[in-house]
């Protein structure tokens, strides 16, 4: 291959093809801030809260009300993953607002400064006003980077800061020689970056080893090129190491407990290569890689370094995500990368390509597939991926953070009574309970010694009862059993069936289940009811269930029948 386009047999431009570029090189200045305007209206249309998001709120309320950052107060556990996240997460909560908005405002925030510092990492590794506009355009129309700029998590933040380092690492090896102010930026930015996720190291080391190798190539004196290293060092090491102590000191440990919930447990890089494929192949991006690999000439010209670095990024992220096993959320952990994942594509689309109507074609290509994606893509069966709209759904039909409500106004006084669920972020975070995460993700001893029952990411492991009984749990709550209306009136359950829901959370087998438990249908008032397995037996529980009335169903004899 030779030359900036493909040698393919396309017709030349016709005459004043090029006047598109050149009117966006002229209106650029408004252009662009009106397209981000209109992204941020769609991004706010597409928005929802993830459960997950409410772990976090979980951690912050109970630092702003003096428990310490824990999920349960006495319990130091590190089940979150997003430490600068949860610490602003503080501040609705010592102001006595509502959290879910003002993370979400935060989030949109994150994602309109992404789309402005893309639209200029963009310029600067190709060189041209249309690939950077079009860059914006194909990234703020993707419905997954789009959907979690409002999802309640560190997601969109940690976007932004990722490319506003890469920026700042572009521009800097633009300039000969570096510059001791761009590297000590670089440095607070890298802090920054691994505060709100420790995972970033992954791409930072990206960063570290660009930087190393350019400041080698220098023409300057080693006493010059140590006073850079220091530049780009110490800084970010004022923040991330007495963060990393103060870690060590009080959780016991420098890894969360998310990592041994979740990576040190079974994984499956196989599972992980089809996770990173499902995406490009559900949003159509398939031929895109195709042209990314023709233009690997071009890629090698000393001009493009730039691009050459946000290539290596993708995949080396890429190559994480496989080892992780991927996510269970639809292509959340591919955020991140995602906006140099759009700056390739607008490259080949707009640099690579020599005939207008085929450029026009690639991009309506790149925007229906993100279309057709959010109307169609609703559950992948074989990966257990779970959809926006699911995800949704969680909060909404199944009733998660009603449930939680619910159970706080329910034993609001009584704050000996334990539960247990997979639904650890709004149910936990409303009922205010005492809360046993069956999954481990904010659970020691589940987290790290659970048996291993799938290679799910972030369902590997679960409690057993046993566990919970040691934990002196009173009711274990299946949270998505609520999904849709079950008329409080029913009682056509028999305590099999009841007890069958709970098998996939709970190992146990039928000797190890208490006599005398009870699976017990809390009513909501609101044409639901909640089906809690009442493990620990207590005699105010069994007060309050008198005196409302709860349908309750015993657990022997036919209990004893479950295989």
């Amino acid at each position: 291959m030779s030359g900036s386009t493909f040698p393919l047999p396309l017709p030349p431009p016709a005459r004043g093809g090029d006047k598109f570029t050149e009117r966006l090189e002229q209106r650029h200045n408004w252009t662009v801030p009106a397209l981000i305007a209109g992204l941020t209206v769609l991004a706010w249309w597409n928005r929802f809260v993830l459960d997950d998001a409410f772990i976090s709120f979980r951690y912050a309320a109970n630092l702003a009300a003096g428990n310490g950052l824990v999920y349960n107060p006495g319990e130091r556990v590190e089940g979150y993953t997003n430490f600068l996240w949860t610490l602003l997460m503080v501040i609705p909560h010592l102001l006595g607002i509502d959290p879910v908005p003002f993370a979400q405002a935060i989030g949109l925030a994150s994602f309109v400064l992404s789309l402005f510092l893309t639209h200029r990492l963009a310029f600067l590794a190709t060189e041209s006003h249309a690939a950077a506009w079009v860059a914006v355009l194909f990234l703020g129309a993707n419905y997954t980077f789009s959907a979690f700029a409002t999802g309640g998590l560190e997601t969109q933040t940690h976007a932004c800061l990722l490319v506003a380092t890469f920026l700042v690492l572009v521009k800097s090896i633009r300039n000969t020689p570096l510059r001791p102010r761009d590297l000590m930026v670089l440095s607070l930015l890298m802090g920054l970056t691994l505060l709100i996720r420790l995972d970033s190291a992954v791409l930072l080391s990206l960063v570290v080893v660009q930087v190393g190798a350019r400041l080698l190539r220098e023409d300057t004196s080693w006493a010059v090129k140590w006073h850079k290293l220091e530049a780009l060092a110490i800084p970010g090491a004022l923040l991330v190491v007495p963060w990393l102590a103060w870690k060590v000191s009080y959780y016991g440990d420098l890894l969360p407990n998310t990592f041994y919930a979740k990576v040190a447990s079974d994984t499956s890089w196989q599972r992980g290569a089809r996770y990173v494929f499902q995406f490009y192949w559900s949003y159509w991006l398939l031929p895109f890689v195709a042209l990314l690999v023709l233009s690997i000439n071009a890629l090698r010209r000393p001009s493009n370094g730039p691009l050459r670095i946000l290539v290596e990024a993708v995949v080396l992220w890429s190559l994480y995500v496989i080892w992780v096993g991927g996510d269970f959320m639809e292509f959340r952990l591919l955020v991140p990368v995602l906006p140099m994942v759009a700056i390739l594509i607008a490259w080949v689309t707009m640099a690579q390509v020599n005939n207008r109507i085929i450029q026009l074609a690639l991009v309506l290509l790149v925007l229906c597939g993100s279309a057709y994606h959010a109307i169609t893509f609703t559950w992948n069966v074989s990966l257990k991926l779970e959809s926006v709209h699911v995800l949704k759904e969680r909060l909404t039909k199944e009733h998660w953070s009603e449930i939680g409500k619910i159970l706080g106004e329910v034993f609001r006084g009584k704050k000996d009574v334990v539960i247990a669920t997979a639904g650890a972020g709004a149910i936990g975070y409303y009922s205010r309970l005492p809360t046993v995460d069956v999954l481990g993700l904010n659970d020691r001893w589940v987290g790290r010694h659970g048996p291993v029952v799938s290679n799910h990411p972030g369902h590997q492991r679960r409690a057993t009862l046993r566990y919970l009984r040691e934990k002196k749990v009173n009711f274990v709550i299946h949270g998505a059993q609520a999904k849709g209306p079950i008329p409080a009136t029913e009682q056509g359950f028999t305590a099999d069936q009841m007890l069958r829901m709970w098998r996939w959370l709970v190992l146990f087998g039928p000797e190890e289940i208490p006599a005398d438990s009870q699976i017990v249908l809390i009513p909501s008032g609101r044409g639901f009811v909640i089906p809690a397995w009442y493990i620990t037996r207590d005699p105010e529980i069994d007060e309050i269930i008198r005196n409302n009335n709860w349908v309750t169903y015993s657990m022997f004899p036919s209990a004893a029948k479950v295989k």
